[in-house]
């Protein structure tokens, strides 16, 4: 019961930060597109080859997730998340996240506002961008996923 008073005091100043600020964080919609909006179908076979089946959609009030996957369990995957309030709240947590992947993160310049790759069994490159958190994952065995992260993540701010 006290976890939950937590959420719930957490959650309304979160409200009134965001109320107050007057720079609020644009949603998934005002960004201009959801998840497979941006990750399409195209950019998705670039990387992993045919699709097996139509993508899995997860979208959320703070967050939208795309992901598709092909023959062989290959897969990517693009989350967009942007439930943190104002800019300056989303910057900061996209930088505490470096700690917390359980591996460490290597910078990679001229993605976005900031990006960071988490390799290991997370493959996953984080970029940064006017207030939207990406967090774009590859399954992909045998194959450098990091410069293939990269190039993928340079395509996908462009249709942003």
């Amino acid at each position: 019961m006290k976890n939950l008073k937590i959420g719930f005091v957490s959650l309304a100043i979160l409200m009134s930060i965001s109320a107050c600020s007057g720079t609020a964080v644009p949603s998934v919609d005002q960004a201009g597109a959801d998840a497979c909006a941006i990750l399409t179908q195209a950019l998705a076979e670039s990387v992993i080859g045919a699709v097996s089946q139509a993508p899995t959609v997860n979208r959320q009030a703070n967050f939208s997730e795309c992901r598709y996957s092909s023959e062989g369990s290959k897969s990517v995957s693009l989350l967009v998340r942007q439930d943190f309030g104002t800019p300056a709240n989303a910057k900061e947590s996209f930088d505490v996240s470096r700690g917390l992947s359980g591996v460490e993160p290597v910078k990679v310049e001229e993605l976005g506002d900031g990006a960071y790759w988490a390799g290991g069994a997370l493959n996953q490159m984080n970029v940064f961008k006017n207030g939207n958190w990406l967090i774009l994952s590859l399954r992909i065995k045998g194959e450098d996923a990091k410069s293939l992260a990269t190039d993928l993540a340079k395509q996908i701010l462009v249709a942003m």
